[in-house]
């Protein structure tokens, strides 16, 4: 099966996914748990198994830098700042996503907890060691 295909195959799953009325927390783990069904069924030899985690592994990391950029709290901070003519440091930013991210973590059930940003750079760190 070429990359493309299985490429398609995960954008599928993700958007049909997207449409269930269940909770972010469970959107990603049916995603996580269809997409490797679909790569260990694909998959006719081990070469093709470690291609296709690769591959899988590479959508999700566009998949969040996506997902990150749109709903990036900074990103909508530094806009505002360039509409309202402000400048905002880095200090300030940080200091204004670390409030906004106590109060989520207060809630019931936010999705961006601190084992997800633990995950996330442990991701960015092994493609960026692969990239090297």
């Amino acid at each position: 099966m070429t990359i493309l295909k299985v490429l398609i195959f995960f954008t599928i799953i993700t958007i049909i996914i997207n449409f269930f009325p269940v909770r972010s927390n469970f959107k990603i783990l049916y995603n996580l748990i269809l997409n490797v069904t679909l790569i260990f069924n694909l998959a006719v030899n081990i070469d093709e198994l470690v291609i296709y985690i690769f591959i899988y592994l590479s959508y999700l990391y566009i998949i969040l830098n996506i997902y990150t950029t749109k709903y990036s709290s900074i990103r909508l901070k530094i806009m505002e700042g360039i509409e309202n003519k402000k400048q905002y440091s880095d200090l300030k930013l940080f200091e204004d996503r670390k409030k906004r991210f106590q109060r989520t973590f207060k809630k019931k059930d936010p999705i961006m907890r601190p084992i997800l940003f633990i995950i996330l750079i442990k991701a960015v760190n092994f493609f960026r060691f692969l990239l090297t």
